[in-house]
């Protein structure tokens, strides 16, 4: 009788020690993503905005304008012609997608 109320006593130790790994591992959890998605949107709103009026210049002169000009770095195969077509941007406080957007235009 003795060794089964001990044996009980001991599962139900086991099982609340478990439980309770189990829950601090989900709190964990929840934190880990909570901060997660914090620096996500932190590095999305510190997002630099671009200023430009750029007018009858090549697409290859506005990506070398703007690796001067902004911390972008942009990489493309030589093969296509990016100096030949002619572009006209405008951005006042734009993101680098809207700039893109407007560059890519452009092209085919």
């Amino acid at each position: 009788m003795y060794r089964e109320n001990l044996k009980c006593t001991q599962m139900r130790r086991c099982r609340d020690a478990l439980n309770k790994f189990f829950r601090v591992m989900k709190l964990l959890l929840f934190f880990i993503l909570f901060i997660s998605f914090q620096a996500i949107a932190i590095n999305s709103a510190s997002q630099k905005r671009i200023n430009l009026d750029i007018k009858n210049e090549s697409i290859l002169s506005v990506l070398n304008f703007l690796e001067k000009n902004y911390a972008y770095r942009f990489f493309y195969s030589d093969n296509v012609v990016l100096d030949q077509q002619k572009v006209q941007i405008f951005a006042n406080k734009a993101t680098i997608d809207h700039v893109m957007q407007q560059l890519l235009h452009y092209t085919n």
